[in-house]
């Protein structure tokens, strides 16, 4: 079988407010290779104590989930991962057996809260989700996921009812995109901490890199010009020929 082959890279970096105030990094990023590549990138939600344990969590089983989900349908494979990511979320609250309801939202509130941005490519097909903000480029096409400060994450679909006002929210919380691989020759998936490169017109720098390259020229910017104040993660496809099995 041939499929077009893709080389995958990542790198992150520390923002200068969580560096500043000695905070934990609360972003994650993770990808996987090979006849299916996959990437995930997790940002915790910035009021969350400890939202680098939910980004963790959410962001391995996601990219777990992209391997072995159906890229044939839209509707399938959005709702495939939306629901096993809740059972996940809700199988892990079933065994921390809270004692109350309010418990249990403050751990949500405090470890769960994470947006997610996602790519899966395999053969001609090439799947891009978001949850939440982010930053998806496609080629020279660059989409900036803002949400104002109130992300629809996932995890609110788990707090229990009566603890959140989902009237507030715009509760399209998984957004779906199927591209033809074919037509493409560089994807990059990131949190929205990438915004002062983008911004500027500057996504040919994280392009073109090939192993610890693109963690060093993000090195090299932050250290320079002390741009990145949030924390930056970010995952690089990019075409490279041709994959024979």
């Amino acid at each position: 079988m041939e499929n077009n082959a893709w080389t995958v890279n990542k790198a992150l970096i520390l923002g200068r407010d969580h560096e500043l105030s000695k905070r934990n990094r609360q972003d994650y990023c993770r990808y996987t290779s090979g006849k299916r590549v996959a990437g995930v990138v997790c940002d915790g939600c910035g009021e969350g104590e400890f939202s680098e344990t939910g980004a963790a969590l959410l962001g391995n089983f996601i990219i777990n989930e992209l391997n072995r989900a159906d890229l044939n349908a839209v509707d399938a494979f959005k709702d495939e991962i939306k629901s096993a990511s809740c059972r996940f979320l809700n199988r892990l609250l079933d065994i921390l057996n809270f004692s109350s309801e309010n418990l249990k939202t403050e751990f949500i509130r405090n470890f769960l809260l994470t947006t997610f941005v996602f790519c899966v490519i395999e053969g001609e097909r090439a799947v891009i989700g978001s949850s939440g903000d982010g930053i998806i480029i496609t080629d020279e096409s660059v989409n900036i996921i803002d949400q104002d400060n109130r992300p629809n994450y996932l995890a609110y679909r788990v707090v229990p009812s009566g603890y959140m006002d989902f009237d507030d929210y715009n509760f399209d919380d998984l957004k779906v995109e199927f591209l033809d691989a074919n037509a493409l020759r560089r994807i990059a998936i990131a949190s929205d901490g990438l915004k002062p490169v983008v911004s500027a017109g500057r996504i040919d720098e994280i392009f073109g890199k090939t192993r610890r390259q693109l963690q060093r020229r993000l090195n090299v910017i932050q250290i320079k010009e002390k741009i990145f104040y949030d924390d930056v993660s970010i995952v690089v496809f990019e075409r490279t020929g041709e994959y024979r099995e």
